[in-house]
């Protein structure tokens, strides 16, 4: 509850995977993921309301509640923005099992959709994370994406057999960040 605390402690974590891997390793799956994998669900999901940098001298012009509100939110940014750099020192070292990855993978598509209101910083963190779990687990985040962005698939050979997948950047519900299309479609490839 406290987000400085809570800050430093992941700070913490993220050096301990570095320096002593063994330690952390053998407390990540049963004892750090389930709250590392709460605070990404619940932050992502704040995400869509969270204040965008431009949007602050237009807010500093409302009555203090709305002031008290934005406070709120860069603080729930600094969390997640944590939670983020420490999944991503923990998936570089190899310490996430497959369906961690999957989970962080998904709640990183999400913050990369331009339906929700997160700043630029915050998606390109996203993508950074989604790059190291790509070099652990790409198929995880191969599904993660797909499920969040959908994909169409193109057959090309004459047997009918589907030798190409092509991601469609735009779905019913979702579009994905314009800085992140390279990568995605690079990652396919």
């Amino acid at each position: 509850s406290d987000v400085p605390t809570c800050c430093c402690a992941l700070g913490c974590v993220a050096t301990m995977a570095v320096l002593c891997g063994d330690f952390v390793r053998a407390r990540v799956a049963n004892e750090l993921w389930p709250l590392l994998r709460s605070i990404l669900v619940r932050e992502t999901s704040r995400a869509r309301s969270m204040v965008k940098e431009e949007d602050l001298p237009f807010i500093a012009t409302k009555a203090k509640t709305t002031k008290a509100k934005t406070k709120a939110t860069r603080s729930e940014m600094r969390l997640l923005r944590s939670v983020l750099s420490t999944v991503c020192v923990l998936g570089a070292c190899g310490m996430l099992r497959p369906e961690n990855v999957l989970d962080a993978s998904m709640c990183c598509f999400r913050l990369l959709s331009m339906d929700r209101r997160v700043h630029d910083t915050m998606r390109m963190l996203s993508m950074r994370v989604l790059q190291r779990m790509e070099l652990c687990c790409p198929e995880m985040v191969w599904f993660a994406g797909t499920r969040v962005f959908g994909c169409r698939l193109v057959r090309k050979d004459s047997n009918r057999r589907f030798r190409d997948v092509v991601v469609s950047s735009e779905t019913k519900t979702t579009k994905m960040w314009e800085s992140s299309k390279t990568w995605w479609s690079e990652f396919l490839i």
